[in-house]
């Protein structure tokens, strides 16, 4: 991939040392802050640069609780003129039709080509910056990604400004303040607004769309410049729907092995429409209003001999355990499947997911994931993966259609499940690559994926 020096990819890792998670894994970590010494208007248009990706890609979906095929098409096009005293804008556009989260349905449906069917294309940002020669320093306001360690960096946005500095060296400081911010998850908790029914047919409501200020404030630190100790701390609030929510990432690297733990709290006003639930009789408050994670994992990473390897454990704390704005974001998940059997984002760690709700008698969802994972790159365009997830507790996990059928036409259950995935990533140019997931869950639930992903960067 072309490396950009204006591109929105950057903007998004300006506030994230240590995260870069997106839906369709394209970003990639730049610190780099444009100069801003262009004094013509013309050079600052001459300066305009364009990069992204287009990828197809079809998965499919099988075993005794699991069915679906879908394909899908996406292009992402980054846009960004050079800088005029400091000034820029950019924009990225996208175009995108069919699934990734087949659940059940035919193939023509899930790929979005009825003939009934439009091809969504939108702007996912627009926005203006201003960079400082004195200072390295960078103010976005527009419409901006939400990039943190708790949110999807390409798909979660609103309407705001971000403030970004590095003057001191090591140390970035993060400042973000959103007046309307919409997430990429549906909204999972039943009876809350947009609830949305994942057993049943239909496509997914967006999920969280506020209009309720948020604010978000970040410390992070460089490992390199620390002695191998590296750092996140974000807080962020939103006014009568968050009353806080706080991330936490500490890790230390020696000799190839880095000791890593993540902390995630949240506490959410369960008056707000949002995450409202009550049981049957309505007599029964069923909200999540404290959300824990907690995580610990060892990572052994050799790139003399191209191996790596990890194991981890996440355990939760609290009424449930929904405390991250997106189901994955930059959380050490483990497993490939699991957390990703459905389009609404309802399992995994998001807010609006599984997590954020109690179990039916009142008491607090859980879950327990213990991972290990090896992966081995042999050659200059080769990368092999196996990774092994355990997944338990009282965890409210949402099935997919067949799953829910066959179980008594329950939409969740409290499930204990094994996974393990095979993933290989074969780079025929440094522009086009292919890549192949292959895996399955045994246990309450039997869910296989099997996808081919044929990806160019431009």
């Amino acid at each position: 991939m072309k490396k950009l020096s204006y591109s929105l990819v950057t903007l998004a890792a300006l506030g994230a040392l240590h995260f870069a998670y997106a839906e369709d894994g394209q970003n990639t970590e730049d610190k780099t802050i444009p100069p801003s010494t262009k004094t013509s208007l013309l050079e600052a248009l001459q300066g305009t640069t364009i990069g992204g990706y287009a990828y197809g890609q079809v998965t499919s979906m099988f075993g005794s609780d699991a069915d679906g095929t879908a394909m899908r098409l996406r292009t992402w096009i980054d846009l960004n003129t050079g800088a005029y005293h400091g000034f820029s804008i950019g924009t990225a556009i996208y175009a995108s039709i069919g699934g990734s989260s087949p659940n059940g349905g035919t193939f023509i449906r899930n790929s979005g080509f009825s003939p009934y069917e439009t091809i969504p294309v939108g702007l996912r940002s627009l926005y203006g910056r201003k960079t400082f020669e004195s200072s390295a320093t960078v103010i976005t306001a527009g419409k901006i990604t939400l990039a943190t360690p708790f949110s999807d960096t390409s798909w979660d946005s609103g309407y705001g400004v971000s403030v970004d500095n590095y003057d001191v060296k090591g140390l970035g400081f993060h400042l973000q303040a959103y007046g309307a911010w919409a997430l990429d998850n549906g909204n999972s908790i039943p009876g809350s607004y947009n609830f949305v029914d994942s057993s049943l047919e239909g496509k997914v409501s967006s999920g969280l769309t506020s209009e309720n200020g948020l604010f978000i404030l970040g410390i992070s630190g460089d490992q390199k410049e620390f002695a191998g100790v590296g750092f996140d701390v974000w807080a962020a609030h939103s006014i009568d729907t968050i009353d806080f929510l706080t991330f936490v990432d500490l890790n230390y690297t020696i000799s190839g092995l880095t000791l890593q733990t993540q902390v995630a709290t949240t506490q959410v006003e369960t008056s707000s429409r949002y995450f409202h639930s009550t049981d049957a009789s309505k007599t029964l408050d069923l909200s999540a209003k404290l959300r824990g994670l907690y995580n610990l994992q060892l990572t052994y990473n050799s790139s003399e001999h191209g191996f790596k390897a990890a194991v981890g454990y996440t355990g939760s704390f609290g009424d449930g355990y929904g405390a991250l704005l997106n189901n994955v974001s930059s959380f050490n998940m483990g497993g490939k499947i699991w957390y990703d059997t459905l389009s609404s984002g309802a399992n995994g760690y998001g807010i609006t997911g599984v997590g954020g709700f109690k179990n039916k008698d009142g008491s607090s969802s859980t879950i327990q994931v213990a991972y290990a994972s090896i992966g081995y790159k042999g050659t200059a365009n080769l990368s092999l993966g196996l990774d092994y997830a355990w997944v338990s507790g009282d965890n409210n996990y949402a099935l997919m259609k067949k799953g829910s059928a066959n179980n008594q036409n329950m939409t969740n259950m409290n499930a204990t499940f094994h996974e393990v995935s095979l993933s290989m990533t074969y780079a025929f140019t440094d522009k086009l690559s292919m890549s192949v997931l292959g895996g399955s869950t045994f246990g309450d639930l039997q869910m296989g994926r099997a996808r081919m992903r044929l990806n160019y960067s431009f």
